[in-house]
């Protein structure tokens, strides 16, 4: 096949500066008319070089070779040292997965607003630190190489433990929906570099015969004979006041291994390196649950609501403490958010699971012989829904009754999904009546047009396992803390606080 004239002049230029490393380049106007070709003629040539290593160009395209055939280019500039920045970054948050490839350099150009040459730049400059890697003319993220747990074999597997209640408690993590976030990306970035995951657990009554009876005893004795083998250990249990988790750590510290506490439940810094008297391999990774309720106030503070209900706080210790930290919260505004509340004296509220709340309202129907859709459709419908949800959720109904709070925040989505419901059933629009905004973005959450709050559980889960790889560098402040990023899913339930008279005259009478 017969070569373009660009990739001509970019042999030939090759050959230049591999005889001489110290060949000085013209400008590339100065090329262009060198060689009797257009402008855009001797970019494409000098691309080619620069995408080989050999050269870069500067600001002002000013053309610097590199000490020598397949250097990297040097860091050039602020704008390239800007981007690199940016791009790191991204790759050690897990928004640029490692072994997926690095967006085209022209989403970089358009977003950045920097040139080719700068995007090339950053790109060889983040392999020389081992940050991505070419496969073909693909850039890749993270190093060709892991750097963490052993290389595997076929007789020698990494193993990662993990400490646990019981096989239930291992089992149920998968399949729970706000847990199985941070599991699944965990287990599956581990098993995509061929690493095991072995459970220790507490109790070996319901089922788990291949795990760990996770004595401290008979953990250390497995981990010694793991050898080179053993990778590292989580400590994740459903209630982990069961073990002495401080004697479990120190033990653990002294194999030279990572250690993760997943601290789902926020258990606060009690479990830093400080208090724990760890070095810097023990990492607590955690949901900042006061972060995300800020989060969430500041979300409807911003659109202009001022009173916010909530509704089943009592039903659980975490929902308990979930509700004294939305008023603390909402007391350091200025002006200070007044939070309106309702405790759920009445068993329906009892079960806010997704099957708890899909027999709530299927009673509501059985009872009233009446679909949801014959009361968006029918006023004596409504009506009748109406009376059985005074009787069957009176907290509910009083909390709106007055019309004062313009917003719901609910304690997690599943209530939130009984709300919505419920709301169509009254005749009340979401978000013109009411906004409704809930936490936890749990998957069943897709099929209801209520925003959340995600904890960020999924790049926790990510960033855990990379811990262990060592593929790239995972940030924690000085006392090992990890906390989830919160942010937004925006599903259409929130906007600014609509006519309250309307809200009063569906509710009241």
């Amino acid at each position: 096949m017969r070569k373009r004239t660009y990739e001509i002049i970019a042999a030939e230029l090759e050959k230049r500066l591999q005889q001489n490393p110290d060949y000085r380049l013209q400008t590339i106007r100065e090329l262009s008319l060198t060689w009797g070709v257009a402008y855009q003629t001797m970019w494409k040539a000098l691309h080619v070089l620069a995408e080989k290593g050999l050269i870069a160009v500067a600001q002002g395209r000013r053309i610097i070779t590199s000490a020598g055939a397949g250097t990297q280019p040097p860091f050039s500039s602020n704008t390239t040292g800007r981007l690199i920045g940016v791009i790191r970054n991204r790759i050690e948050q897990g928004i640029y997965k490692v072994k997926k490839p690095l967006p085209k350099m022209r989403y970089f150009v358009l977003s950045e607003h920097v040139s080719y040459a700068t995007v090339t730049q950053a790109y060889f400059r983040l392999a020389q630190e081992n940050r991505i890697h070419r496969i073909g003319r693909q850039w890749i993220a993270g190093p060709e190489q892991p750097r963490g747990v052993p290389v595997s074999s076929a007789n020698a597997q990494p193993v990662i433990l993990t400490v646990m209640s019981a096989y239930t408690d291992w089992s149920n993590m998968f399949q729970n929906p706000f847990l199985g976030q941070l599991m699944i990306p965990f287990s599956n970035e581990l098993v995509s570099h061929s690493i095991r995951i072995s459970p220790a657990l507490l109790s070996l009554q319901h089922g788990g015969a291949s795990a760990i009876p996770a004595t401290m005893e008979s953990a250390e004795s497995a981990i010694k004979k793991l050898g080179e083998r053993y990778g590292g250990t989580v400590i994740h249990t459903t209630y982990p006041d069961e073990i002495n988790l401080k004697s479990w750590i120190a033990m653990l510290m002294g194999f030279k291994k990572p250690v993760i506490f997943l601290d789902s439940v926020d258990k606060g810094e009690e479990f830093t390196r400080k208090n724990l008297s760890t070095g810097p391999g023990f990492y607590r990774l955690y949901f900042d649950e006061r972060a995300a309720i800020a989060f969430a106030l500041t979300q409807l503070a911003n659109v202009g609501h001022a009173t916010i209900g909530i509704h089943g706080y009592d039903l659980y210790d975490w929902s308990r403490r979930r509700a004294v930290r939305i008023k603390e919260s909402a007391a350091r505004f200025h002006p200070a958010i007044e939070i309106i509340e309702s405790a759920p004296a009445e068993p329906v509220w009892s079960k806010s699971g997704a099957s708890g709340s899909g027999r709530f309202i299927a009673r509501l129907e059985r009872q009233a012989g009446l679909s949801i859709a014959d009361a968006t459709s029918r006023d004596s419908a409504r009506q009748t829904f109406k009376r059985l949800l005074m009787k069957n959720a009176p907290s509910l109904m009083s909390l709106l009754a007055d019309g004062r709070p313009t917003a719901i925040l609910s304690m997690n989505d599943h209530l939130a999904r009984q709300y919505y419901t419920i709301f169509q059933l009254l005749g009340v629009k979401v978000p013109e009546d009411i906004s409704i905004l809930s936490f936890d973005n749990i998957a069943e959450s897709i099929y209801v047009p209520v925003s959340t709050i995600d904890f960020g559980f999924e790049r926790l889960g990510y960033l855990a396992a990379h811990i262990f790889i060592g593929d790239i560098p995972v940030k924690a402040d000085l006392n090992g803390g990890i906390p989830g990023a919160c942010m937004l899913v925006d599903r259409g339930s929130i906007a600014a606080p609509g006519d309250t008279r309307r809200l009063r005259q569906l509710l009241g009478g």
